[in-house]
C-alpha cells in the first residue's frame, strides 16, 4: 500500500539522480510514495523515493527510484539518462528521459523500455494520464 511523502524526499531523490522529476509525478509522490498501476494490461510497480520519517517508511522505500535507476542503468540499451520509475518484475520499465531541451529535468512523457530488445515505447505524454 503505498503512502504520502514529504517534498524533501523527492528533492533528495532528485539530488540522487542529478535530475528533476516531471511535474505530475513529483505531484503523484507526494501523494502516493509508490503504488502500483496497470498499463497495457500489465501491472506496474512504481518506485518510490526513499522516506526515513520513521522505521516503516525507511523500510518500505530502501529499494527506491534512485536504487532502481542506478540497477536498470547497467543493461545495454537503457537510455541514456533515463530514469526508471516503475518495473513489471519482468525487467522491463516505466522510464522517463532528459528534456532535449534542459537535460536537468526530465521531459514529462513516459515510456516503456523493454529490455529484451531494448526498446523505448512511447505510452503517454504526461504520467497524469496513466494515473487515474
Amino acid at each position: 500500500m503505498a503512502f504520502s511523502t514529504e517534498l524533501r524526499f523527492v528533492q533528495r531523490a532528485e539530488q540522487g539522480l542529478g535530475v528533476k522529476l516531471p511535474r505530475s509525478f513529483r505531484d503523484h509522490l507526494l501523494l502516493s510514495n509508490g503504488g502500483k498501476i496497470e498499463l497495457l494490461e500489465i501491472e506496474w510497480e512504481l518506485n518510490p523515493v526513499q522516506d526515513t520519517t520513521d522505521k516503516e517508511r525507511a523500510r518500505r522505500t530502501v529499494i527506491d527510484v534512485v536504487h532502481e535507476t542506478n540497477e536498470a542503468r547497467k543493461w545495454r540499451g537503457f537510455p541514456s539518462g533515463g530514469v526508471s520509475v516503475g518495473s513489471d518484475g519482468c525487467g522491463n520499465h516505466l522510464v522517463f528521459v532528459p528534456d532535449a531541451a534542459n537535460g536537468a529535468e526530465l521531459a514529462p512523457q513516459l515510456y516503456i523500455w523493454w529490455h529484451e530488445g531494448g526498446e523505448l515505447e512511447f505510452v503517454a505524454n504526461d504520467f497524469r494520464e496513466i494515473a487515474r
